[in-house]
């Protein structure tokens, strides 16, 4: 992930401090803020479908592998 220390942000405060105004700052940080949380979000349902598809693959190779052992079971006996 990206790794932004405090100087950093504060270095990206100033800036935008300088660029939008004193005085739509705070309008600009909420909007900032809404979307830096739908980003997040977006991320996370991402990741989250990522994993599912995942542990769904798994469980396959495990069905598939349960079934290949019975099969050997029922040919030894």
């Amino acid at each position: 992930m990206i790794d932004i220390g405090f100087w950093e942000l504060a270095v990206i405060g100033v800036i935008a401090l300088i660029v939008v105004g004193p005085e739509k700052m705070p309008g600009f940080a909420r909007k900032a803020g809404h979307y830096i949380g739908k980003i997040k979000s977006f991320i996370n349902n991402f990741t989250q479908e990522i994993q599912d598809e995942l542990d769904l693959d798994e469980i396959k190779d495990a069905k598939k592998d349960l079934k290949q052992f019975k099969n050997d079971i029922n040919q030894k006996n």
